[in-house]
């Protein structure tokens, strides 16, 4: 990762720069993300956690801890589960497509490489980046 790439990720800390992702196998979650109040829980979540039979906040408490999270416009999501202390990225139905560990010392900010496909099927592995100013000016 560059320089400018690890200030830029360094910058979201608060939430404020967007991320996109690209280059991945799976179509829905390669767009960008706004950052998210973790009192709003991802809908594909939801659906996921009713499928199974478990409690919807309870869930999204115990794996989310209210932090922040990263949510799409068809609803893709990413965040940081503190059960097994990696960043998921989950297609808009709530399933899990991608895994990575979290940075050591950082636990604001999803990674720029080293994600994990949860299927072959899904790869190849995405690349996550910081949306600069002048990326949000050229739309």
């Amino acid at each position: 990762m560059s320089h400018a790439t690890a200030a830029a990720f360094s910058s979201t800390a608060s939430g404020a720069s967007p991320l996109r992702v690209k280059g991945s196998g799976v179509e829905s979650v390669n767009t960008e993300y706004e950052w998210t109040d973790a009192a709003t829980i991802p809908p594909g979540f939801e659906k996921v956690c009713l499928q199974n039979g478990w409690g919807v906040q309870s869930t999204w408490n115990m794996l989310n801890n209210g932090q922040p999270w990263l949510r799409a416009t068809n609803e893709a999501y990413i965040y940081l589960n503190k059960a097994d202390g990696q960043w998921w990225i989950d297609k808009p139905d709530g399933n899990g497509v991608f895994v990575a560990p979290k940075t050591p010392g950082d636990d604001k900010n999803p990674p720029h490489t080293g994600w994990t496909a949860l299927s072959p099927s899904y790869n190849p592995v995405p690349l996550v980046d910081v949306v600069s100013g002048a990326d949000l000016r050229v739309k």
